[in-house]
């Protein structure tokens, strides 16, 4: 139960993020074919979908004991997840914005 508890504190943190997120790129997407803006979406939503992977695990791994002794997440654990949930997601978004910088840039670039 301890874990299911992570697991959707993370998840709700991660998609309210990621939504956000989509909605910034979006702006790029009349500049593309339909497929090219397919394939995007294809890319960031397994990007996403790794670093959720990964930002459980690691979560999880550093906030959660392995013997349970509640059936919910101590006060301890809960503020582990939160500032380790915040720490991924802040760097997370720092790369997000370099890369739309980047891509920016490079469509106004003449060709």
């Amino acid at each position: 139960s301890s874990g299911i508890n992570a697991e959707y504190g993370i998840l709700t943190t991660f998609t309210k993020f990621n939504l956000s997120r989509l909605s910034k790129m979006s702006m790029f997407a009349p500049k593309m074919s339909h497929q090219q803006q397919q394939q995007m979406e294809q890319l960031e939503m397994e990007m996403m979908q790794d670093m959720f992977n990964r930002l459980s695990e690691s979560c999880r791994t550093k906030c959660i004991g392995t013997k349970y002794d509640e059936g919910d997440l101590s006060k301890g654990e809960t503020v582990c997840l939160d500032r380790c949930v915040g720490k991924f997601l802040e760097v997370y978004e720092r790369v997000g914005k370099k890369l739309t910088t980047m891509y920016a840039a490079a469509q106004q670039a003449p060709q």
